[in-house]
């Protein structure tokens, strides 16, 4: 049938009073059913769909089909029950943990472990004993287990750690086994110092480091500072090493040997966040140097790095950071000279507000810390800013300054009839009242 023909039928039942048949949004069942389809698209939008609606009738529907789902789907369904009420979603739980889904078992399990089903702890140990499973699985199965403290849970997976397991499921084990800070792992893996894989054994190393052991100190510090660990293994260590008791200094040298020679594939800001953490001051100048990097992330990782070394952010390495090609480490710059009593950063603070694109909002919100008749002018001005966030941190910033400047009067910028959302002409009108008044009392007394 051509378009003109349909267009003929369509108003042909318009003048005639049938119902016209229109385009129905899917049914539960369709979107429950395309969220197990092969459309990675589709499926997530199903569960988006499903996810907004949270209808009742989807309970049934996903307590049946999600185990036979892709396993990328079983995460998606698994995700979906768990927004429903704790009372209703427990057979859900209970079926999936019975089911044949390795991955549902273990996550279905761990939530009902943690709603203090201590049985679970059975399927859960029996699901990752299963073999063979993937090693992308089982590490997927063992990210559900963070902080399960349940010992037949622990042995089963210290005994995953083998000689002959992929660094995949051995930096899974270790974050979880760190995570509830497990002893009983030291054994097992001592023993992964000896594999055959450069990679599980510079992660053993990371885990018994973060214990207090020095021992595999030499293992972890040679593999970092080559560089020659994948990035995704090299994440890994972190994780690990991330807010331990304690770094060896030898780790911390090799993390900024790592961090000087610039490996390709690396992303610098997570080498740079650990030597922040340790506030190693012998990576101060490394940081200096990185301040301005082209990369934003890198030069606020090195920033924020050296804000936690005592020294080394020194008013004048700040003050450098007020000509930075970034609009938000100029105004990191101002706000840390700030808190040294130093205002020199006001001007460059001014003009980001002025004529930055990207941190604007953020320099209307710095400036109400100066308090200052100098950053009074500029927050009149962006209470007229196209953008919303930024006249409302205006607003909030000019009603500060101005009350530290006028410490004796009642000032309230709404009676002036201002107000973030109204119109532009009714937010003209205020300013116009604003400005006069500033005029008028600008040069007076304190």
């Amino acid at each position: 049938m051509s378009e003109r023909s349909i267009l003929l039928a369509a108003c042909f039942l318009a003048i005639s009073g049938a119902p016209l048949v229109r385009a129905e949004s899917p049914s539960t069942a369709d979107l429950v059913r395309t969220l197990g389809g092969e459309d990675a698209t589709k499926r997530y939008e199903a569960y988006r769909s499903l996810l907004t609606t949270r209808p009742s009738e989807a309970l049934p529907l996903l307590a049946k089909s999600v185990p036979s789902m892709p396993l990328a789907a079983q995460t998606l369904g698994f995700s979906l029950v768990q927004g429903y009420p704790q009372a209703e979603t427990r057979p859900v739980l209970e079926r999936w943990m019975s089911s044949d889904a390795p991955y549902l078992q273990v996550a279905a399990g761990a939530s009902l472990l943690r709603q203090g089903d201590a049985k679970a702890s059975g399927a859960v140990a029996k699901a990752l004993a299963r073999t063979p499973l993937e090693p992308g699985t089982l590490s997927m199965m063992l990210g559900q287990l963070y902080g399960i403290r349940d010992e037949r849970v622990l042995v089963t997976i210290r005994a995953l750690l083998r000689a002959d397991a992929t660094p995949d499921v051995v930096g899974s084990a270790l974050y979880q086994l760190q995570g509830v800070q497990d002893e009983g792992a030291r054994k097992p893996v001592e023993a992964l110092l000896l594999s055959a894989s450069p990679s599980v054994r510079t992660i053993a190393a990371a885990f018994l480091v973060r214990l207090g052991d020095d021992a595999p100190v030499d293992v972890l510090a040679a593999s970092l500072s080559t560089g020659d660990l994948s990035y995704v293994d090299f994440l890994r260590v972190v994780v690990l090493l991330a807010r331990a008791p304690r770094c060896p200094e030898k780790v911390l040298d090799a993390l900024l040997t790592l961090l000087e020679a610039n490996p390709p594939g690396y992303d610098l800001s997570r080498v740079i966040d650990l030597l922040g953490e340790y506030a190693y001051p012998k990576a101060a100048p490394a940081l200096q140097k990185l301040l301005d990097h082209e990369n934003a992330s890198v030069a606020k990782a090195a920033f924020e790095a050296l804000s936690r070394i005592p020294g080394a952010l020194t008013p004048d390495v700040t003050r450098s950071l007020l000509q930075a090609k970034d609009e938000a480490r100029r105004i990191s710059a101002a706000e840390a000279l700030l808190r040294g009593d130093d205002l020199s950063g006001l001007s460059a603070v001014v003009d980001v507000l002025a004529h930055g694109t990207k941190a604007r909002a953020d320099a209307a919100r710095a400036l109400g810390a100066f308090r200052s008749r100098a950053a009074v002018e500029p927050l009149i001005d962006a209470l007229l800013d196209a953008d919303l966030t930024v006249r409302a941190n205006a607003y909030d910033s000019l009603s500060t300054v101005l009350r530290t400047l006028f410490p004796y009067r009642r000032l309230d910028l709404a009676t002036t009839g201002y107000a973030t959302t109204a119109s532009p002409e009714a937010r003209s009108a205020a300013v116009v009242r604003i400005r006069a008044w500033w005029t008028a009392h600008k040069g007076g007394g304190w």
